[in-house]
C-alpha cells in the first residue's frame, strides 16, 4: 500500500486563509522544464545562472500547485509517482525495515546513490542510527515552492552521492501573505487516518523578507490482518503435475515449543515437542502477517524559517532554518527465539515427560519458539533534525554573481524495541540448573535458585519469563558542516552568444555514530551481536563549469550548446581524484531538441560504511548440493 487511494476511499478537507504570492516555474503537474525566463536563475544540474531553462541534463519540475493537488502531507507521497523512482523508495508506511524513514531511490540504484538538496545545498543525512541518507520527513510539504528532480549523474557539479540523480527541494523564500491548510483522510475501513495542519506566513519590509512555516502531521495505523490481500504471507508450491499452487505460508518459528535432537529421526516423539512440520494439515509455520502493521503510525512537527536582508544595493544576507521532530511506530509479530547453545537434557529437574517421547538423559536439544505470550515486538523512534544555513550573496560590477555560505546540520535519534528476550541470561539459567543437578540438589532447590527449565511450557509465560524480557534502546546521530563559496557569470562573447561560467570551493565535515543496546552489543540478545559505529571524515572540493554556445539561428539548429564541468576532491579517508562531465544540447526548433551527456561519477563511503561495526545481515545460502536437512537450515529475516 503506497497510495491512500489504493488503500481505500479518502476524504480531504482544505481551508485556505489570506493571500499568497509564490513563484512557479512549471504550470504542469509534472513536466519537463521548458519555459524561458527573463530573469537569470540557477537550474538543478548546473551552477550557472541562465535565462534558458533547457540544458543537456533532463530535469523534472513539480510545482507547489501540483503538490497541493496530490493531497500529500509528506514528500514521499509526491516523489513516488515519478517513473524515475520506479516505486523503489522507502516510505514510513513500510512496516519491516523502514524505521519510520522516508527515502527516495532513483533508478533503483539505492537511496545512498542519489543526492538530496534543499535550495541547492546539501541536506543533513537524517533518520535513525548513523544515517547515510536523507529522511524526506524532515522537509515540510507546506513550505515547498517546487521540487526539481535531475535524472542524470551530477558528481562533477555536486560531488559525491549524485550517481543516479539529484532531488532539489526549493522552499518558499520571497513570499508575502498568510496561508493555512487542514487536511484529513481516512480509509474506507475506518483506519489509516492521515491528518495534517500547516500555517505559512510571510512578509516583506524595506530591505528584506521573512517566511515562517509550521506543519503538524498525525497518521494512524492499519493492520495487515484487516485486509484480505495482506492477512497472511503468500508462497507458492509446484504440484506433481507442474501446476503452481499458492498457499498461506509463514515463519518456521511457531507458537508452541519445538525441539530438534541430535538424531535425524524424531518422528516417533509426538506430543507438543516434535520435529518441525513444514507442510500439510499439521503445518507448524506461524502467520506473522496478522500481527504486523500495514500502515504505520507517525507524528511529525516541522518548523521552518527563511529570511533575507539587503546589506547594500549589491549584497544580501540570507538564512534558512529547519527543525523537525518525528515520533514513529511499527509493530511486528512476537519475537521468535532459539537457544544459542545446545541444551543437554537432565531428567533430575527438567520436564520428565520428555522421557516418554524418546528423549534420553544428557541428549543435546535445540529449541525454537514464537513468544506470543510476551506480546508483539513494538518499535518506536524519536528523531530530531536541525539544519541552519547562513550566507551572503551579491553581484559584482561586471555582472558576476558570488556567494559564501555555512551549512550546519545535526540529526539525533533514539529507537526502542520492546518485548525482546535475553537468551544469554536464559542460557545461563539453564546451565545453572544442570550444574546444581550434578551437585545433588532437588528439583525444588534448583528452581528456587533461579534455574530455568526450557522444556516446560509454563516456564515461558508469566512471572517465570518476565525477568528475561527487556526493551532494547539504541541511539544514533549524524552531523554535517559545509563551508562553500561560489562565483558565476559570463566570461566573453562568441558569435553564438556569451560563455557561461561557474566555479566554487567547498569544505565539508561529516561525522556519525550509532550506540546499540548494551545486551545487543555484547551478543547476549536473541539476535546476533551488533557493534557500535563512530567516525568522521572531511573533504575539500573545487569545481569549474562552462556553458559554451556553439551555433545559433542556422539551418537545422536554432541553438547548439556545449556544457562541461570538472570537480577535484580530496578526502581525508582515501585521497583525491577528479570527475568530469561533457554535455551537448542541439535544439533543432521549438518542438525538437536532442541532448547527450557523458560523465564520470563517484560515491564516497559513508561513516557507517567506513567505521561500522559488525551487524547481522540475515542472508542465507541454500543449495541442493549441501548435506543439510531442511530442519537444520536457519531461516533468517525479521519475521
Amino acid at each position: 500500500m503506497y497510495l491512500k487511494n489504493k488503500l481505500s476511499k479518502a476524504v480531504h478537507v482544505a481551508i485556505a486563509l489570506g493571500a499568497t504570492s509564490t513563484l512557479a516555474i512549471s504550470s504542469h503537474a509534472i513536466a519537463q522544464e521548458g519555459a524561458e525566463q527573463v530573469e537569470r536563475i540557477q537550474v538543478t544540474g548546473s551552477r550557472i545562472k541562465r535565462s534558458d531553462m533547457e540544458s543537456a541534463s533532463p530535469v523534472t519540475v513539480i510545482d507547489a500547485s501540483a503538490i497541493a493537488a496530490t493531497g500529500a502531507t509528506s514528500i514521499d507521497g509526491v516523489l513516488q509517482t515519478l517513473t524515475a523512482a520506479g516505486g523503489a523508495m522507502t516510505n514510513p508506511g513500510i512496516n519491516n525495515g523502514s524505521e519510520g524513514n522516508s527515502t527516495i531511490n532513483l533508478r533503483g540504484l539505492g537511496s545512498q546513490r542519489n543526492l538530496v538538496l534543499v535550495n541547492g545545498r546539501r541536506m543533513i543525512a537524517s533518520g535513525t542510527g548513523a544515517a547515510s541518507t536523507v529522511d524526506l520527513n524532515t522537509i515540510p510539504v507546506s513550505m515547498i515552492q517546487r521540487i526539481e528532480v535531475l535524472k542524470d549523474g551530477a558528481s562533477a557539479v555536486y560531488g559525491t552521492d549524485a550517481i543516479s540523480g539529484v532531488v532539489n527541494v526549493i522552499l518558499k523564500r520571497d513570499y508575502e501573505g498568510m496561508e493555512m491548510n487542514v487536511h484529513g483522510a481516512i480509509s474506507g475501513e475506518g483506519d489509516a487516518s492521515d491528518t495534517s495542519i500547516d500555517f505559512t506566513m510571510g512578509g516583506s519590509f524595506d530591505k528584506g523578507n521573512v517566511v515562517f512555516g509550521v506543519q503538524y502531521s498525525d497518521r494512524g495505523e492499519a493492520k495487515q490482518a484487516d485486509r484480505d490481500f495482506s492477512n497472511c504471507p503468500i508462497a507458492e508450491s509446484t504440484n506433481d503435475d507442474g501446476s503452481i499452487e499458492l498457499y498461506c505460508a509463514g515463519s518456521e518459528y511457531a507458537q508452541g515449543g519445538h525441539i530438534w535432537g541430535e538424531t535425524a529421526d524424531l518422528s516417533g516423539r509426538g506430543g507438543e515437542y516434535h520435529d518441525f512440520v513444514y507442510s500439510g494439515d499439521n503445518n507448524d509455520r506461524y502467520n506473522y502477517s496478522k500481527d504486523s502493521y500495514l500502515f504505520t503510525p507517525m507524528q511529525r512537527l516541522n518548523l521552518t524559517l527563511n529570511g533575507s536582508y539587503e546589506l547594500s544595493d549589491t549584497m544580501t544576507f540570507f538564512t534558512e532554518a529547519m527543525y523537525t521532530k518525528r515520533w514513529s511506530n511499527q509493530q511486528m509479530a512476537p519475537q521468535p527465539i532459539w537457544n544459542s547453545e545446545t541444551w543437554n537434557y537432565s531428567s533430575v529437574w527438567m520436564n520428565p515427560d520428555l522421557l516418554n517421547h524418546g528423549i534420553v538423559e544428557g541428549e543435546g536439544l535445540d529449541y525454537g519458539r514464537r513468544m506470543v505470550e510476551s506480546g508483539t515486538r513494538d518499535f518506536d523512534q524519536v528523531v530530531d533534525t536541525v539544519r541552519l544555513v547562513l550566507g551572503v550573496e551579491g553581484e559584482l560590477d561586471n555582472g558576476w554573481y558570488w556567494g559564501v555560505s555555512y551549512n550546519k546540520g545535526r540529526n539525533d535519534s533514539v529507537d526502542r524495541l520492546s518485548n525482546l528476550h535475553n537468551i544469554g541470561s536464559i542460557n545461563e539459567a539453564v546451565q545453572l540448573g544442570n550444574e546444581l543437578a550434578e551437585q545433588g540438589l532437588t528439583k525444588e532447590q534448583i528452581l528456587a535458585a533461579g534455574a530455568f527449565d526450557p522444556f516446560t511450557q509454563a516456564s515461558w509465560v508469566g512471572d517465570s519469563i518476565s525477568p528475561f524480557i527487556y526493551t532494547e534502546q539504541n541511539a544514533g546521530g549524524s552531523e554535517m558542516d559545509v563551508f562553500a563559496a561560489t562565483l558565476s557569470g559570463e566570461v566573453f562573447e562568441l558569435p553564438a552568444g556569451m560563455i557561461g561560467f561557474a566555479a566554487g570551493y567547498e569544505h565539508r565535515l561529516e561525522s556519525a555514530y550509532y550506540s546499540p543496546d548494551s545486551l545487543t552489543a555484547q551478543g547476549l540478545a536473541n539476535d546476533p551481536r551488533v557493534e557500535p559505529t563512530a567516525g568522521s571524515f572531511s573533504v575539500d572540493e573545487a569545481y569549474v563549469e562552462f556553458a559554451v554556445p556553439v551555433v545559433e539561428d542556422v539551418a537545422f539548429a536554432d541553438n547548439i550548446e556545449l556544457s562541461t564541468a570538472v570537480r577535484y576532491f580530496d578526502y581525508s579517508t582515501f585521497g583525491d581524484d577528479i570527475t568530469w562531465k561533457l554535455g551537448l544540447t542541439w535544439k533543432l526548433n521549438e518542438q525538437v531538441m536532442l541532448r547527450s551527456v557523458a560523465s564520470t561519477a563517484f560515491r564516497a563511503p559513508t561513516v557507517g560504511e567506513l567505521y561500522g561495526g559488525k551487524s547481522p545481515s540475515f542472508e542465507q545460502i541454500v543449495h541442493p548440493a549441501t548435506t543439510q536437512t531442511q530442519a537444520e537450515v536457519t531461516v533468517g529475516g525479521n519475521e
